[in-house]
């Protein structure tokens, strides 16, 4: 059994459309979403092909036990929602379903991080994302032996390109840092 949360951000949804079709005599597949309007375009497109967790919030502890109740794998995408939450919450929220996850028994959790981990000191607020998950996660495999975890860390997401696309119709100037970062595609993440 693999749990995704949450099933309908971009990586979740790759991950859930690569398991049901490549893996699906292989692997049971549960969606984990925070409410029904979420899960329900995975409803209209795979109906009982897959397992659904609703009403898991990462803010909410004790919505979070149903989520991974059962599983041996976990995909954790760090969450963000500006509109319940502000980024600040992001870390708190991931190591909530680290810990939910760790106490129902999974025991390896593939965790979407980021690449800002290794220049924490330069970006403090991106990279408090996923710092402290990624510390959890090493702390909780030096006590349980048991436990496995891998930690993908995208670049430059190709979507977050879009995000400039009103400057570049406008012939506005776009100003990057002088770094090189690959624009990886969420989907590739989840397909990963």
């Amino acid at each position: 059994m693999v749990a995704i949360f949450t099933g309908n951000s971009n990586s979740g949804a790759a991950c859930i459309e690569e398991l049901l079709n490549k893996y699906k005599d292989r692997v049971q597949v549960r969606g984990v979403f925070r409410t029904e309007e979420k899960a329900q375009p995975f409803r209209a497109k795979y109906a009982d092909k897959m397992e659904y967790a609703v009403g898991c919030d990462a803010s909410r502890v004790e919505t979070l036990d149903n989520a991974f109740r059962g599983a041996n794998y976990a995909l954790i995408v760090t969450p963000h929602d500006s509109v319940t939450h502000d980024m600040s919450q992001d870390g708190k929220l991931t190591e909530n379903m680290i810990n939910a996850a760790v106490h129902q028994g999974v025991t390896y959790v593939v965790l979407v991080g980021s690449w800002s981990v290794n220049v924490s000191d330069r970006i403090p607020i991106i990279s408090s994302r996923f710092v402290g998950a990624e510390a959890l996660l090493a702390a909780l495999s030096m006590i349980n032996d048991k436990f496995n975890w891998t930690v993908l860390r995208g670049g430059f997401f190709a979507e977050n390109l879009s995000m400039f696309s009103r400057s570049l119709r406008t012939d506005a100037t776009i100003r990057m840092p002088a770094i090189t970062l690959p624009p990886v595609a969420t989907s590739d993440i989840g397909k990963s």
